[in-house]
């Protein structure tokens, strides 16, 4: 994920308009290991915002994420917390999946 913040960062969205969708593509493997690689990279590209200076062009983008990736995020995140529901009694699977809510959470 740090590989793609660097390669990312400053040219997203405008050089990587399919960025988004292709992340969003990813959540449908249900393979929570290729899951949390994409949350992971996705805090790493949008952790920026937290400390950048407001600007349009800040909110721009920020309303481009909110756009492209808050639905599919906050899908992720109802399926995610049955998942938890269901595998209640596997503490090994509960690992994954919690990983996969806080990492949501930090979005």
């Amino acid at each position: 994920s740090s590989g793609i913040n660097a390669e990312y960062g400053e040219d997203f969205p405008a050089k990587w308009p399919n960025l988004l969708k292709d992340m969003v593509e990813k959540f449908k493997t249900q393979n929570f290991h290729v899951i949390n690689g994409v949350l992971q990279t996705a805090h790493s590209l949008f952790k920026r915002y937290r400390y950048e200076l407001r600007s349009d062009e800040l909110f721009t983008e920020i309303k481009f994420v909110i756009e492209n990736f808050g639905e599919p995020l906050t899908v992720l995140f109802e399926e995610t917390l049955a998942l938890a529901e269901q595998h209640a009694t596997d503490v090994k699977a509960l690992k994954i999946i919690f990983n996969s809510l806080v990492t949501i959470a930090k979005l």
